[in-house]
């Protein structure tokens, strides 16, 4: 990061100098607290934002004199930009009627200071920050004389070049209400991804823009979401982008409540939107699809991924996800429920089936019943837990978990052929749903696989043989719980409060 100093200074700067000296002022001096929640919110900005400038309105400065910088400041910041860098530079200037500062908190640490900027006419301060970081620039807005503290002052956020500034229209627009509204019902539904998810690029056809011009963002769109996705993060990035003959934009209210805009990625050709989310927080995130210009209503494919950013422009995206008939979790099991405690004798329990069906899941690559094969009614304890599709052909699982949760697997690095499996490193107790699928359409319903439940670790689980005299086998459990086979019966323990679970899977796989 190069920080361009276009904020010249030109008057005495007795607050510049070493904390040792500052105590001489009257008023109170004080270390800037970059913890401190912003006074005027944040925002998320991604390189490309519209539109720009992003502008705040703020009451400037303050009581407090900083060591770091010449100026009057509050001792919290008044804004966060929380911001992913592209291509641009990134400017930072404020206006007033009064004389204002510029106190700066970059990603790394570092502080900008600027007071009376040559790019800008009057007493404004600004600065120009070339090659910028991602991350968090706290921003305080001060006043050079201590009588001018709390006077109004727009702050703007920009990435126009300099010679721009200082005629730019400085109307708020950051974080106003422009009725896109979180809480709606979203128009296309609701996903549920965690991260490795098969099914990728996830696409769902949307009808793009609405009658709302945008505040938060460039754009007309409608006041509900298009789509709405529940995301469980993992290791990956996540990238939300669209396609459409039309110029489109994007709006995503993110899980923090932070608004992310897009218009004319640097990541796609033509006039298409993209947003590349680094480590993305699990939570909800809201999604809007709109369109530059007014009045026109295109049809979107808009587009959930952990793909690299080089491949969204030729990545091919193929129907709808959201229109494939998928896996119900309230269907009864094909082969059954069992309930297992933690420590139980046996390990691992074996349930015979039938691998695959006819059904192309959204949520894992392969072909499924609609109903799943085995209900698991689980006890936790401080064991791991563990889940293995043994099978002579190419397997895959999807598990829906206590809390609702989807996970899946194909082909894992735990075992040395093409199964599938999935340990949870903190089970929670309650009912886990499992498929266990094909990975090709041929062998569906035919496949003979064993259903593996086990504790043991996953460095064993490669001799876990298919019909050990060790394993209690299960073939079938009816409605009443009865082991249709003869086997020992599984006691019946009580549910439990679902805890927090991590999840191994051992790569990510398409």
């Amino acid at each position: 990061m190069h920080v361009n100093w276009i904020a010249n200074i030109k008057k005495p700067s007795c607050c510049l100098l070493v904390a040792t000296f500052v105590a001489v002022f009257s008023s109170t001096v004080a270390a800037q607290s970059i913890l401190g929640d912003p006074t005027y919110g944040s925002v998320t900005l991604v390189a490309g934002f519209s539109p720009d400038p992003q502008v705040r309105s703020i009451s400037a400065g303050g009581s407090s004199q900083f060591s770091s910088c010449t100026g009057y400041f509050s001792e919290s910041p008044d804004f966060n930009v929380n911001y992913e860098s592209g291509v641009f530079d990134l400017g930072i200037f404020a206006k007033s009627d009064v004389d204002t500062t510029l106190a700066i908190n970059t990603p790394n640490g570092e502080w900008i200071c600027s007071d009376d900027s040559d790019q800008l006419a009057g007493n404004h301060p600004g600065a120009l920050i070339e090659s910028p970081q991602s991350g968090l620039y706290n921003i305080w807005v001060g006043v050079y004389s201590e009588d001018d503290a709390f006077e109004m002052a727009s702050l703007a956020i920009t990435e126009l070049a300099t010679a721009d500034w200082d005629g730019a229209v400085l109307t708020e627009n950051t974080l106003q209400q422009s009725g896109l509204n979180i809480s709606a019902a979203p128009t296309y539904g609701v996903i549920s991804l965690v991260a490795g998810f098969s099914i990728d690029p996830n696409v769902h056809e949307v009808i793009a823009g609405g009658s709302i011009g945008g505040v938060e963002c460039a754009g007309y769109f409608s006041s509900q979401p298009n789509l709405n996705l529940n995301y469980t993060t993992g290791n990956f990035n996540l990238g939300i982008f669209a396609r459409a003959d039309e110029d489109t934009t994007i709006a995503i209210n993110d899980a923090s409540g932070a608004w992310i805009c897009n218009d004319d990625s640097e990541y796609m050709t033509a006039s298409n939107p993209a947003v590349l989310l680094e480590s993305p927080a699990s939570g909800l995130y809201n999604i809007w699809v709109g369109t530059f210009s007014e009045g026109v209503s295109p049809v979107t494919q808009l587009v959930i991924t952990e793909l690299a950013t080089d491949s969204w422009n030729t990545v091919v995206l193929d129907g709808d996800s959201s229109q494939a008939q998928d896996l119900n979790t309230a269907d009864d099991p094909n082969f059954g429920t069992v309930e297992l405690q933690s420590g139980f004798s046996g390990d691992p329990h074996s349930t015979n089936i039938l691998a695959g069906g006819s059904i192309e899941s959204s949520h894992c690559s392969g072909y499924f019943s609609i109903a799943p094969d085995l209900n698991l009614n689980w006890q936790s304890g401080d064991q791991t837990l563990g889940f293995i599709a043994q099978s002579e052909g190419d397997t895959t699982m999807v598990i829906n978990d206590p809390s609702g949760n989807w996970f899946c697997n194909d082909d894992s690095d735990f075992l040395n052929n093409s199964s599938a499996a999935i340990l949870f490193d903190n089970p929670a107790s309650g009912f886990y749903n499992i498929w266990i699928g094909t990975y090709g359409s041929e062998t569906a319903l035919s496949l003979e696989a064993q259903l593996l439940i086990t504790e043991q670790a996953t460095d064993s689980w490669n001799t876990l043989g298919l019909n050990t005299d060790e394993q209690e086998t299960t073939d079938f459990v009816d409605s009443n719980d009865n082991v249709a086979d003869g086997t020992t019966p599984i006691d019946r323990v009580d549910d439990s409060g679902p805890v927090n679970s991590r999840v191994q899977f051992g790569r990510k796989n398409n």
